[in-house]
């Protein structure tokens, strides 16, 4: 508010000077030139002027306060506070539970029983697909382990005798079923003993059809095998899974999503 006062006060001064210079200059031309003297002229207009100026502003103030105290004035015969007259609009029923009709009833049973038939079937297909998924991953598992058996008697042969080969057999079983307390030590040949890296390398090829980690079959391997592996700890055995390091047991990597020993096809087998 204070700003737009100085504004229009700086505006007002701008515009009264600009006017007396204007002023002074038109009358010293005329005096100078005509030897006219201006106020002679003009000094009741300015009177006249400045009278009716003061006279209009304070009309102008009075009139606008009188409207702002009294502002029915405006309103054009309306009266103050009148408030339209309320339009009657239709009442709108809610309708609840107890006011659905038989039909409408009996249509929400009936999608009720659809809702609940569809959620029957998809309950037995997926009963059914678990199932299939559970038999096909049990028939994988003894292909699997069929594989493995015929690999141990093979391979294993030279190095131990068939007591200790079934032994090995029931730890692999052990190991799938999570049973590390029921592992049995065995000891290969004496005349033809594994080294450290044969079993390292067995263990590996073991792992990659069983998909154990390598924690889980590095123990394996250090609680069957623990006079071979007298001098390696689980975390050693766990490194060198994969060496390269010479052995009668070779790496036998298996194709993607194949558990075959290429070892075996080799045999003919």
């Amino acid at each position: 508010m204070a700003n737009s006062i100085q504004i229009r006060a700086k505006k007002a001064s701008h515009y009264l000077a600009l006017g007396v210079i204007t002023y002074s200059i038109i009358s010293t031309f005329l005096y100078i030139k005509f030897r006219t003297n201006l106020e002679e002229y003009i000094t009741w207009w300015i009177v006249v002027f400045c009278v009716m100026t003061v006279i209009l502003a304070y009309t102008k103030r009075g009139l606008y306060n009188y409207l702002i105290n009294n502002p029915y004035l405006l309103s054009f015969g309306k009266k103050e506070g009148a408030t339209p007259e309320p339009i009657n609009m239709p009442a709108i029923q809610n309708e609840t539970s107890s006011e659905v009709n038989d039909s409408t009833k009996e249509q929400v049973i009936d999608n009720a029983d659809k809702t609940n038939g569809f959620l029957s079937n998809l309950s037995d297909a997926y009963e059914k697909s678990l199932k299939e998924h559970n038999e096909k991953n049990a028939e994988r598992k003894k292909l699997i382990f069929e594989e493995i058996t015929k690999y141990c008697f093979y391979i294993l042969a030279p190095f131990l005798s068939k007591e200790d080969i079934s032994i090995l057999l029931e730890n692999i079983n052990h190991m799938i079923a999570g049973n590390t307390d029921l592992y049995k030590q065995i000891r290969s040949n004496a005349d033809n003993p594994l080294r450290s890296s044969d079993i390292r390398h067995l263990g590996y090829n073991l792992k990659s059809r069983l998909n154990v980690s390598k924690g889980v079959i590095s123990i394996f391997l250090k609680k069957t095998f623990p006079y071979e592996l007298r001098d390696a700890s689980i975390e050693t055995i766990e490194r060198n899974l994969r060496d390269t390091v010479s052995s009668t047991i070779k790496i036998d990597i298996p194709d993607d999503g194949d558990y075959h020993f290429k070892t075996l096809n080799n045999s003919h087998l």
